[in-house]
């Protein structure tokens, strides 16, 4: 199962939704995500920005809108 989480503010930097949307994904269905669909600009963003691992594998959906980041486990969209 995937949780959504949306945050349209251009100023947010792309690892804070992330880590936003894990806490969420945590409270809502108690469980750690391993992977995060998101969009190409906020996958760039989170890639490029990284000095060290991200805490899922990121994966870009195209069409999944800039700022929007499902999160869930490998598999949750097959």
């Amino acid at each position: 199962m995937l949780l959504s989480h949306y945050d349209p503010d251009p100023e947010t930097p792309a690892r804070q939704k992330l880590d936003a949307a894990l806490a969420r994904h945590m409270t809502v269905l108690g469980g750690i995500a391993t992977v995060c669909y998101t969009s190409l600009l906020d996958a760039k963003e989170l890639i490029d920005g990284q000095t060290g691992s991200l805490p899922v594998k990121v994966r870009v959906d195209a069409w999944t809108a800039r700022g929007l980041f499902y999160v869930g486990r490998e598999g949750g969209l097959e």
